[in-house]
Order: structure tokens, then sequence, then C-alpha cells
């Protein structure tokens, strides 16, 4: 089950994903992981109205950064591309997490 999740201001990679991880409910029991870029890719496909979304859980590195999957829009046009794991978030991403 997906699950997007609005940190209501700006944020960092790691305190959300420790976030998901404390989270318990009937529909997550044992929380939440970060989204991998499958699964971000997937989302994406099934909810093309939303953009600003990011999936912690995926990464590609690029030297010594670590990126992960991120939708947004430019334009009109909707982009799944990646973003740097460390840099801080703006308000306006959301984290993608799954339940496990």
């Amino acid at each position: 089950v997906f699950y997007v999740h609005d940190a209501g201001g700006d944020w960092e990679s790691e305190e959300r994903i420790a976030w998901g991880q404390q989270q318990r409910n009937e529909v997550a029991p044992n929380g939440y992981r970060p989204a991998t870029h499958e699964e971000t890719y997937e989302f994406a496909k099934a909810q093309p109205e939303l953009v600003d979304f990011v999936g912690l859980g995926s990464f590609a590195m690029d030297g010594d950064c670590r990126l992960v999957a991120r939708v947004w829009q430019f334009g009109s046009q909707r982009i799944l591309g990646s973003y740097w794991f460390d840099d801080r978030w703006l308000r306006r991403y959301r984290v993608l997490f799954v339940s496990k």
C-alpha cells in the first residue's frame, strides 16, 4: 500500500525515513519504508495528476553523491528524474512510502 506523506515544512531525507519506520496503523502495522525507484515509477504512472514527491528508497550514485527518484513538474511537463538525497527538501515535496 502506498502512502504519500506531507511533512508540513522543509525536511531532510533521513528524518523522513525515520518517521516512516516509526508509524504503526492498520494499513502499516510494521511502519512504512521509502519507495524504491521502480515503485516510484509505478505510482507515478498510476497517479498522473500528482507531482512533487520523492522515493527515498531508490538511489543511484554520481561520484560520492547519492541520488533518489523525484517526480516534479517543469512548465506543463511532468518529469521522473533524480535529485540529491542529502539536500534539504522544500515543503512542497512529499515522500512516497510503502507499507512494510
